[in-house]
Parts: structure tokens; C-alpha cells; sequence
């Protein structure tokens, strides 16, 4: 039997001929507004050039016109990163030739249009496998309280670790003290969100951390996640903001916490209250 030529059969695109890899000097690489980005994102410029690493940056792809030019396809960031430090003189690309401008702007849209965005939980996995200390620290943390990185709804799942590594970067007692506290307010059965993570992060951060646990423990009984979740999307309707901002959030969690007690004693975010 003959092979099957997949590429017929499924009418898959033929191979490109003759796209070689080679090292490109950045003085001669273009960029072409016309279907590149206007304007990169300067703090992902900042991040490249500080962190460089050829095997993360890999290869560009760049289209060769006959005014000599290398015209930037994929890759403007890492050129722009490479351009910054100063210390690079070529990058390697991948040289396609003969392109029209409207065959360039396909693949540039192919290009981006194909790639997969890796979601938070790889991103917690690998940084955790590579030794990050605030991942590894986070990990700890969260097994110390029976709960773990985790994409199901159960009650032991925290489904923010990219905002609670950035929280504990910030103030790890803070954030440990916050993923407790909400778990004192919810219970063991539902399990802790975002928002209240990051409202009750914001509020650690802000006010006297006895008075917040004395009130916090109160907080089950009168209602616990379902009075919470009310009053932080009643606050997100009153200053009509996000209910995920962690201001908003930390109002309607204190909208709860200060229920039971007089206005002398009331918990106040200072110059940020309502």
C-alpha cells in the first residue's frame, strides 16, 4: 500500500520553500505599521530585556524585501528588548522571501491568531517545578491549610494563583493571613474566590489585623459567602466599579464586618473609604 499523502487528502497548506534561519543585525530590521502593532507594551520590553534568556526568546520571523530590509513579522517585543540592552547585535530570525505585504500581514495575523496564551494554573505549575521561591512559598502555604492550586469549583480549589503569588510577592504574612481569614468567613464547604481574597488582602493591608480576625468570626454565622458575595456586588452597583477591584471588594467585605458594631469602632480603609 502506498503512504497516504496527508496533505492532499485534508488539503493541509503545502510546506514553504526555503525559509531559512539566520542571524539578522537589529540595525537591519524594520518594522511596518501597517499591520504591526502601533505601540508595544513597554513594561513586556522592560521584562524581556531584564530577564534575557536566547532560549526563551527563540526565533523571530522577519520577511526579506528588496530594499535590503528585514521586515519584522513576529517578534517586535524581543527586537525592541534586544534594542534596549545594548549588548546584542543580531538575533536569529526565520527569513521568509518574496512575501507581498498582504502575505506578510497574513502570517503576522496566523501567527497570533495560532498562539495559546499559557492560562495561570501552568504558569503556577511551571514557576512551581522551576523553584520560584514565592510559588514554592505560596504551594507550602496552601497544603498547610488542606487547600492546593486547583481549576475544579471544590472547596479545597484556589483558582487565583496568579493574583495570590502576586499578593504574597507584595506581603506574604498579609496574604496567608487573608486566605485564613476568608476561610474563617466562608467555612470549609465553599470555597474561597478571588474577590474576597484580594478585598480581604486589601484590607489587612489597611487596617488592625486583631480587629479584623474579632470581626471575621462572626461573619459565618450571619450569612458567610452568600452575605459576602451580596454585598460586594451591591458595592460594585453603588460606586459602579468591577466587583473584582479589590477596593470595591474590601468595601463590601467591610460593609459586613462593620454591621454589628458602632460607628466609633468601625474599621476604616482611611483616604480610600466611601
Amino acid at each position: 500500500m502506498s503512504e497516504i499523502n496527508r496533505v492532499e487528502k485534508y488539503d493541509w497548506c503545502p510546506l514553504l520553500a526555503n525559509v531559512p534561519i539566520r542571524r539578522i543585525p537589529l540595525t537591519r530590521m524594520q518594522v511596518d505599521r501597517r499591520y504591526q502593532r502601533e505601540q508595544l507594551s513597554e513594561s513586556k520590553v522592560l521584562d524581556i530585556a531584564r530577564a534575557w534568556n536566547p532560549a526563551a526568546v527563540g526565533v523571530l520571523t522577519v520577511s526579506l524585501r528588496l530594499d535590503g530590509m528585514y521586515y519584522l513579522i513576529d517578534g517586535q517585543h524581543r527586537w525592541g528588548a534586544a534594542m534596549r540592552r545594548g549588548d546584542i547585535q543580531a538575533l536569529e530570525c526565520r527569513v521568509c522571501q518574496g512575501l507581498t505585504i498582504e502575505q506578510e500581514a497574513a502570517l503576522f495575523r496566523m501567527l497570533n491568531l495560532s498562539r495559546t496564551n499559557v492560562n495561570s494554573f501552568v504558569k503556577f505549575r511551571s514557576a512551581l517545578v522551576a523553584g520560584d521561591p514565592a510559588t514554592v512559598e505560596c504551594a507550602a502555604m496552601l497544603k498547610r491549610y488542606g487547600l492546593g492550586v486547583k481549576t475544579d469549583d471544590g472547596s479545597s480549589a484556589i483558582r487565583f494563583p496568579d493574583a495570590l503569588v502576586k499578593a504574597w510577592s507584595l506581603d506574604a504574612g498579609a496574604a496567608e493571613t487573608a486566605i485564613e481569614l476568608v476561610r474563617v468567613m466562608v467555612g470549609d464547604r465553599d470555597n474561597i474566590s478571588r474577590d474576597l481574597f484580594q478585598g480581604m488582602f486589601y484590607i489587612l493591608r489597611r487596617c488592625d489585623i486583631l480587629k479584623v480576625w474579632e470581626l471575621a468570626e462572626k461573619v459565618y454565622a450571619r450569612g458567610g459567602k452568600e452575605l459576602l458575595d451580596h454585598r460586594m456586588r451591591s458595592m460594585s452597583l453603588k460606586v459602579g466599579m468591577s466587583q473584582n477591584h479589590a477596593r470595591v471588594a474590601a468595601l463590601g467585605i467591610l460593609s459586613v464586618l462593620n454591621e454589628p458594631v458602632s460607628a466609633k469602632r468601625r474599621l476604616t480603609l482611611g483616604a480610600d473609604d466611601e
